[in-house]
C-alpha cells in the first residue's frame, strides 16, 4: 500500500508525516544504517506506526487546533505559538520540523518492534542463576522515549510527568 504523506493541506487520507525519501535522508545525514538496512514496504510500515504512537501518545497536548475536521492526522494545527521565536505562530499549513524529526525517530524505533507493546503484571523480581533483577516500586511499566518528548515539548501543552507547565 503506498505511503500517504501529510502534505500540509490536512489530507484525509494521511498515514505519515514522512515520506521515505525524507526520512531516509534524515537518517544517513545521523549514520543510522540501521535505516537503509530496510526493505521499501519495511521503511513505510514503520513511517506508519511512528505516526500512529505520535497521536495516540501526545493527541490530547497538543498546542493548537486542527485545521480542519477530516484531517486524518493531528497536524497540521493553528493557532500553535512558537516558543523560539516571540508572537509568532507555526505556519497552519505544514506539520513543524519537530514533529517530522520526531517522526523520523520513532520510525527507526518501529523497524525494531512495538513502541506501545501489550503489558502484562509488572514483575517485582526475576532470578536465573547468580543474576537478579528487580524492579521499582511504582516504576513505570510502559516505554518511554525522553528524546521524543524533548523535541515535542515546543509544541504540547498541559502538563508532563504529572507536573503543570505554565508560561510565565
Amino acid at each position: 500500500m503506498t505511503l500517504t504523506v501529510e502534505n500540509g493541506s490536512g489530507l484525509a487520507g494521511a498515514d505519515s508525516y514522512v515520506s521515505q525519501a525524507d526520512a531516509t535522508t534524515y537518517h544517513d545525514g545521523r549514520g543510522n544504517t540501521a535505516w537503509t538496512d530496510l526493505s521499501s514496504d519495511e521503511m513505510d510500515a514503520a513511517l506508519r506506526r511512528a505516526t500512529d504512537y505520535l497521536g495516540e501518545t501526545y493527541r490530547p497536548r497538543w498546542k493548537g487546533d486542527r485545521t480542519s475536521t477530516t484531517q486524518a492526522l493531528d497536524w497540521p494545527r493553528y493557532n500553535v505559538e512558537r516558543a523560539d521565536i516571540a508572537c509568532a505562530l507555526y505556519a497552519s499549513n505544514a506539520g513543524p520540523a519537530e514533529v517530522v524529526r520526531a517522526c523520523c525517530e520513532m520510525a527507526l524505533r518501529a523497524a525494531k518492534g512495538p513502541l506501545t507493546p501489550d503489558q502484562g503484571q509488572a514483575i517485582k523480581s526475576v532470578a536465573a542463576g547468580s543474576v537478579n533483577v528487580t524492579y521499582a516500586d511504582y516504576s513505570a511499566a510502559t516505554k518511554s522515549y525522553p528524546a521524543i518528548d524533548g523535541l515535542l515539548r515546543p509544541l504540547l501543552s498541559g502538563s508532563a510527568g504529572g507536573v503543570a507547565i505554565s508560561k510565565v
